[in-house]
């Protein structure tokens, strides 16, 4: 509770507090590992996400965070590796799915990514413009342009609904490109 009202240190010392009284307890770490991360202490949080592993392997949270944080660090093949812990324990997780396929596209497996991307829209009904961005642009990588084409209008039309400036202009531009790939 503390966490989401911003009250980083209070959560951080309430965490450690708990896990003085339990300390093999796999859930709190990973909340401490998350706080930590947003406290912007990267080597203690990926410490912590790492003795939440050791406790209980199947924490699809601290994989999760574990794995955010070494994409961001460029060690691709290991966040790849956590995420698909993740996705293998909680295949129903918007975040796991969307996380993996993030990861696979930056590491330009842009092929691997699409069914992960595919399935963290079909989590959110297909009503989350920046998942279907990815998606779109993912298959505009492997050269599926209709595909894309698809997507890219679907992202643009949530876009709108939702009034997400910022990409719509970014999914007008592309729908025009891969209309215009798909004509070819």
């Amino acid at each position: 509770a503390l966490q989401g009202q911003g009250k980083l240190a209070e959560a951080i010392e309430a965490y450690r507090k708990s896990i003085e009284l339990e300390p093999r307890n796999a859930k709190v770490r990973s909340n401490l590992a998350v706080a930590l991360l947003e406290d912007g202490r990267t080597e203690e949080g990926i410490e912590q996400c790492r003795a939440a592993l050791a406790d209980d392997p199947q924490n699809g949270d601290a994989h999760n965070a574990l794995a955010i944080v070494l994409a961001r660090q460029g060690a691709l093949e290991e966040a790849i590796n956590h995420l698909e812990s993740a996705v293998a324990i909680a295949p129903a997780s918007v975040d796991y799915q969307f996380n993996l396929g993030r990861v696979l596209a930056a590491a330009r497996e842009f092929g691997n990514a699409i069914p992960h991307l595919k399935a963290a829209a079909d989590l959110t009904r297909w009503r989350e413009p920046v998942i279907l961005d990815l998606l779109a642009a993912s298959y505009g990588e492997v050269r599926q342009f209709r595909e894309a084409a698809d997507v890219a209008r679907r992202a643009l039309a949530e876009a709108q609904r939702q009034n997400n400036r910022d990409l719509i202009q970014e999914l007008t531009d592309m729908v025009a490109r891969f209309e215009s790939e798909a004509a070819k």
